[in-house]
């Protein structure tokens, strides 16, 4: 990354905080009340631990940043620090392992976790990628980065793809780490802290890029397949410019579902990349589906289901706006939210009402995390403390 585009990188990330100096006032809207009336959501906890770094290493689950948790068959993954922790479904410690850079120093890591059954891959800030054995966690391999990496890698059968932080998908074998190809795109002087990770159907690799484009390449070759503009960088000012595609992609039935920063939500063809439609809804989380709908959280916490064929909006739920909410998990027949507050919100998939509340927490810094695994849901919190799920009632 060159220096111009980190610094205003940069920029970005201290602007709400200088803004909030300069104001008598939080530039933050308060989170909306929450409505009265609403019925508990039935949840239990099954097991729950909180990492925490002291002087004699890990205790738990923390550290002086959030735990990355990615499920993986049975088991589930935790980075924290620099540590690598391989869970059990009860949440006890099979392996940990210490992510160390090949100059020795510890590795940080912000999203880049992926393992399938036989490989765990992490990606690092540092520009490095480390391929582990997923039954005890002894290293197979690194490969340096040209960038800093903050999305998951993605694994398949002979080949791992990676994107880092300055435009570039690269795709690396499996079993070395060689560097099998590199596509680079021309990225935005500013962009968003995140990238969009790969996303690997067929012989296709998708990526969204910071500058708002989506491509398809050949996973063999790394030859361009396809372009599609998600949005488009206009604007009179380099913030308003913003176009970045943060969130995951999504491909179902042949259509690839992507949106970019302030701009728009776009249904391309999976075979040509040509558009079938868009609706001006911005947002940067990871959109959830269910067999007619897309569901997504906008940029001020407003909820929307979008009709996955035709792009029509079918409801809107504003009652959790401002309320720093996690990216939406379709489970059990209801949309699912965790928000700052310590909430878990429960919304009906067909209209958006409001089916329950569950109070996890009390009020935190940022926003949780709420993945689904097996039968039962994973709720990281900002503190560092993860919990195992159930519903007691379907």
């Amino acid at each position: 990354m060159n220096v111009s585009r980190h610094c205003c990188i940069l920029l970005l990330l201290l602007l709400p905080f200088w803004l909030a100096g300069c104001s008598s006032e939080s530039v933050r809207p308060e989170p909306l009340p929450l409505r009265a009336g609403v019925p508990e959501l039935p949840l239990e906890t099954v097991w729950s631990r909180r990492f925490i770094v002291d002087e004699d290493g890990i205790e738990g689950l923390g550290s002086h940043g959030v735990p990355v948790v990615t499920p993986v068959a049975d088991r589930i993954l935790v980075v924290i620090d620099s540590d690598l922790l391989l869970l059990n479904d009860a949440g006890e410690t099979v392996w940990q392992t210490a992510l160390k850079l090949e100059n020795k120093l510890s590795a940080q890591v912000a999203d880049g976790i992926a393992a399938d059954k036989s490989m765990v891959v992490v990606a690092t800030l540092d520009g490095e990628v480390m391929a582990l054995a997923v039954d005890d966690g002894a290293l197979l391999w690194r490969q340096p980065m040209p960038g800093e990496v903050l999305s998951p890698p993605v694994l398949q059968a002979d080949k791992i793809f990676v994107h880092t932080s300055n435009g570039q998908l690269i795709a690396l074998d499996r079993q070395t780490g060689k560097r099998l190809w590199v596509y680079s795109e021309i990225l935005p002087t500013l962009t968003l802290r995140g990238t969009s990770p790969p996303l690997a159907i067929g012989d296709k690799v998708l990526a969204g890029f910071a500058n708002g484009r989506l491509l398809a390449l050949d996973g063999a070759t790394g030859s361009l397949l396809w372009v599609s503009d998600v949005g488009t960088a206009d604007g009179r000012t380099v913030l308003a410019r913003m176009a970045d595609i943060d969130a995951a992609l999504l491909v179902i039935d042949g259509v690839v579902y992507s949106s970019a920063y302030q701009r728009r939500l776009v249904a391309a063809s999976l075979l040509s990349g040509r558009i079938l439609w868009s609706r001006d809804i911005s947002t940067h989380l990871d959109i959830a589906s269910d067999d007619r709908y897309l569901f997504l959280v906008g940029d001020q916490g407003q909820i929307s289901a979008v009709d996955r064929l035709n792009g029509e909006i079918i409801w809107r739920q504003d009652q959790l706006k401002y309320r720093r909410l996690s990216r939406p998990q379709v489970f059990a027949g209801r949309l699912l939210l965790a928000d700052a507050s310590g909430y878990l919100h429960a919304l009906s998939l067909r209209d958006g009402s409001l089916l329950g509340r569950y109070r996890f927490s009390s009020e935190q810094e940022g926003a949780p995390v709420l993945k689904q695994h097996e039968d039962a849901l994973l709720l990281r919190e900002y503190n560092g403390r993860l919990s195992r799920l159930i519903l007691t009632e379907k």
